[in-house]
């Protein structure tokens, strides 16, 4: 939404913007609302650069897709020009998706964030991101990084649901206990994977000195949306290496 609205050539004014509404997902669409003197010149140089986004993007966004609308004329209460401008520069050059990837193990986004809202309100706008690394320093940093960013557009920064990163244990005795009871249980042992997210593991990891945990379960499907289903069978299996390895930590 950046991209387009800083490649009108005409002038404009922006009523509203808004995108998303969970901090911590990839938004799937955005929404702006501009005025402008000449409607029909603005909707041809959107549906011509439109076609050169998706033409560039196709590969990797299938679904891109530009809707046009026109409300007609009348009154609108509009952002002012300096604000606006800041507004698209925000969407421009904020950072966002991957940071780094993980040096330690191969194909781990080690840091990374999203900007998860965009929202235009009465008095204000939020801009929502949600931050995630396996390294606190590189957390840390990344926060950092983001105030520095905002405090130059003059924005007041705010800060809250923080979750402590879990770095990644080699030497987990958990998780060799682990592997050796679901051996015995399925005859091969687990695959073992460092993934790109937040869990409790961290939570509990940052509160107790030198705490071990791994993250294991059943097979789940559909995870976190309206269409998610729990395999009983494996809940079970996964339930008697449990038992196994509580047997042997006693």
């Amino acid at each position: 939404m950046g991209r387009i609205l800083n490649h009108i050539s005409g002038d404009f004014d922006i009523i509203s913007l808004d995108g998303g509404d969970k901090g911590n997902a990839i938004p799937v669409s955005s929404t702006a609302k501009i005025v402008c003197e000449d409607a029909e010149k603005l909707i041809a140089e959107l549906k011509a650069y439109a076609d050169v986004i998706k033409n560039e993007i196709t590969f990797r966004e299938s679904g891109f897709a530009l809707e046009i609308d026109s409300a007609g004329q009348g009154e609108y209460g509009v952002i002012e020009k300096p604000c606006a401008k800041k507004l698209i520069y925000i969407l421009l050059c904020a950072p966002n998706g991957v940071v780094e990837m993980s040096a330690e193990i191969e194909n781990l986004v080690e840091t990374s964030l999203n900007m998860g809202i965009l929202k235009t309100e009465e008095e204000k706008m939020t801009v929502a991101f949600a931050l995630r690394s396996n390294k606190k320093s590189a957390m840390k940093f990344l926060e950092e990084k983001l105030d520095t960013f905002f405090g130059c557009v003059d924005c007041k920064i705010t800060k809250s649901g923080h979750y402590p990163p879990w770095e990644y244990n080699s030497n987990s005795t958990l998780q060799g206990l682990y592997k050796e009871k679901y051996k015995e249980k399925f005859g091969y042992e687990p695959k073992v994977e460092a993934i790109h997210a937040g869990l409790e593991c961290g939570v509990f990891a940052s509160a107790i000195e030198n705490f071990d945990c791994i993250s294991i379960g059943p097979l789940m499907h559909g995870i976190h949306t309206v269409n998610e289903e729990l395999s009983i069978t494996s809940t079970k299996d996964i339930y008697e290496v449990v038992l196994k390895m509580l047997e042997d930590l006693r």
